[in-house]
């Protein structure tokens, strides 16, 4: 494994900026899939924040990237302000949810440059949220990984031409195109429950990952990487719902 600290130059319109980390950085991009129902968006939304507070507690600053949704169950909300502070070194960025992949990736970047901290890895959760990580891949050559939910259409995924593809399957992993059907819904709420439950087995095994995608990013060459890493079927533990 290779450990290092993070000194990242970074060509941006002409302007040469140096991060310097003592923590790897992610930005985990979460913007979902449209006409989720509210019940099926907590569960994402979870899921994914349960993910990012595991990998801070690894050792990670983590920017969650996500929408403003719309409405939430009765009981449950959503602080619309940006950047949204859920632990020393994990936060919540919510964006406006209408804006286009490129104005999505811009309003990221330029999130970033404001705080001073440039990460060159995402990872994409989502169709919508893999359109801002190639957007980034490039345009900068940014490290970008993309875990997909909808398996029907994996070598069109892979065409798109992420970095490497991380999945995770449970028994509501769906095989058909995403619907949103009664019956899908309920497969997908279920689906990011069990991910939320195994966040932090699946945050250990993604902490390996990031570091050999940031290590690659600062010429580590020799290092390859498989195009697709299922993360369940190498931990041997398919999980149950």
């Amino acid at each position: 494994m290779v450990i290092f600290t993070l000194l990242c130059p970074l060509q941006i319109k002409g302007l040469k900026i140096v991060t310097y980390s003592t923590r790897p950085s992610i930005a985990l991009l979460a913007f979902g899939p449209e006409n989720l129902k509210p019940e099926a968006l907590l569960s994402f939304l979870t899921a994914m924040e349960t993910l990012g507070l595991a990998l801070a507690r690894l050792g990670w600053h983590v920017d969650l990237f996500t929408g403003q949704p719309q409405a939430l169950p009765l009981g449950h909300s959503l602080n619309s302000c940006s950047p949204t502070r859920i632990a020393s070194h994990a936060q919540i960025v919510h964006l406006p949810t209408k804006l286009t992949p490129d104005e999505l990736a811009a309003q990221i970047q330029s999130f970033q440059t404001k705080s001073g901290l440039i990460t060159p890895l995402f990872h994409s959760f989502d169709g919508r949220s893999a359109q801002v990580g190639r957007t980034f891949k490039e345009q900068h050559n940014w490290r970008w990984i993309h875990s997909p939910w909808d398996y029907s259409s994996l070598k069109e995924q892979q065409d798109s031409s992420p970095d490497q593809m991380l999945l995770w399957r449970s028994p509501n992993t769906i095989t058909p195109q995403f619907k949103t059907d009664e019956v899908s819904q309920m497969r997908y709420q279920r689906h990011w429950q069990a991910f939320s439950h195994h966040a932090q087995d699946i945050a250990a095994r993604l902490h390996l990952l990031y570091r050999q995608h940031l290590a690659i990013y600062v010429g580590a060459d020799w290092l390859t990487l498989p195009p697709v890493y299922d993360l369940t079927e190498q931990a041997g533990d398919r999980q149950s719902a």
